[in-house]
């Protein structure tokens, strides 16, 4: 077996929440043959990586949550008005073989102009085992 890097787009054109406090949920799927921690493979290697895109409008104080299965992965808070790309280290637990979801909330600080917030080019990176 060797490893190669895999990567799943859960999603590339962008979504506008326009609402403090919306939610919004998306589905993805990882495949029995992901690494997983192993005698060779200890926890802190070859974990995987989430990477985002985000727009807060100009002039907005916002709070972005992301939680993947329900357990939250990071929480920033932006000043608006320009986009960033993040990527995130996750533990081998915050992914599950199969089916997976995934929430981005935006709330926004009190006395804001929030008028919405951009995400887009969502994607999962992890190792896979495959047969040589």
């Amino acid at each position: 077996m060797v490893r190669v890097a895999e990567y799943v787009v859960i999603r590339d054109g962008t979504l506008s929440i326009r609402i403090p406090g919306q939610e919004e949920h998306f589905e993805f799927s990882v495949p029995p043959e992901i690494v997983r921690p192993s005698a060779d493979n200890a926890l802190n290697h070859r974990r995987p990586l989430l990477t985002y895109m985000v727009d807060p409008s100009a002039n907005a104080d916002v709070t972005l949550t992301v939680e993947i299965n329900d357990q939250r992965i990071v929480r920033w808070t932006y000043k608006g008005g320009v986009g960033r790309m993040h990527q995130e280290v996750l533990s081998h637990e915050q992914l599950r073989v199969g089916e997976n979801s995934i929430q981005f909330r935006i709330d926004a600080m009190e006395g804001s102009h929030f008028q919405h917030a951009q995400i887009s080019d969502v994607v999962i990176w992890f190792q896979k085992e495959v047969p040589v």
